[in-house]
């Protein structure tokens, strides 16, 4: 199904393409310059995951080649990470993962991390239930020493699943 969207600034129509669709609707342009243009797209036109593409249609009736874009109803950001040594010389994290999407990720669990090139001692999958759309949650994960010494630059690295999509982010973090 391919859905476009026009709307007019000036004599100059916007137009947004979905992938699924053929439907035409007006988008209310709120502001334009010489290389700007941005419109008001109605909450229905992104309630579900997708791909879209947006293109300017000229007085003339040519097409801008398109700028393509997913849309995504649940995105995942790892916050933060604060690593600490133990006494017995593993490592523990704790890190913060925020859902920067507008609908909550249910279900979610992390399910494979690394911090250098070791792999968390922590058991797998560690299940953080469901993450609030702008809300975060913590997790503690452990770490063997071998992920490297006092003062190291390595590199965090935590993926994750929730009903309907997955997470993988990585973060550079200075070993204590």
């Amino acid at each position: 199904m391919q859905e476009s969207k026009r709307a007019n600034v000036g004599a100059q129509p916007l137009q947004l393409r979905r992938q699924q669709g053929s439907a035409t609707t007006a988008l209310t342009i709120t502001s334009a310059s010489s290389t700007l243009l941005k419109a008001s797209v109605p909450a229905s036109l992104i309630a579900n995951p997708g791909k879209a593409s947006v293109s300017v249609v000229n007085p003339g009736g040519k097409v801008s080649n398109s700028k393509p874009f997913t849309i995504l109803l649940t995105s995942l950001k790892l916050l933060s990470a604060k690593v600490s040594k133990t006494g017995a010389g593993t490592y523990n994290v704790s890190l913060t993962l925020k859902n920067v999407g507008y609908q909550s990720a249910s279900s979610l669990k992390i399910t494979k991390s690394s911090l250098g090139a070791a792999t968390t001692s922590t058991t797998l999958p560690v299940s953080l239930g469901n993450l609030g759309a702008g809300t975060t949650k913590s997790t503690t994960l452990g770490y063997p020493g071998t992920a490297g010494s006092s003062g190291t630059v390595v590199v965090l690295k935590v993926a994750a699943t929730f009903t309907g999509g997955s997470f993988n982010a990585s973060l550079k973090v200075t070993l204590p």
